[in-house]
């Protein structure tokens, strides 16, 4: 399972960059099926269909504390 801890999202800097701190949370085994498909050295790995999964965890939660 992958969500964004919501109790932790913070706007601040870091090395001079004002943003938003997103952690996200994400269960050993769901880390450890990511790892072992990520190839690094592929432009299209992890699939569409994860990259769009761990995009929207993001961005729903991104979304939520800029309207907050």
């Amino acid at each position: 399972m992958m969500k964004a801890d919501e109790t932790q999202i913070l706007f601040g800097s870091i090395d001079d960059i004002d943003g938003w701190t997103i952690p996200l949370v994400i269960s050993w085994d769901e880390a450890v099926a990511l790892i072992e498909a990520y190839d690094p050295s592929n432009q299209y790995s992890p699939d569409a269909a994860t990259s769009r999964e761990i995009a929207r965890v993001f961005l729903d939660a991104l979304k939520k504390a800029m309207e907050g």
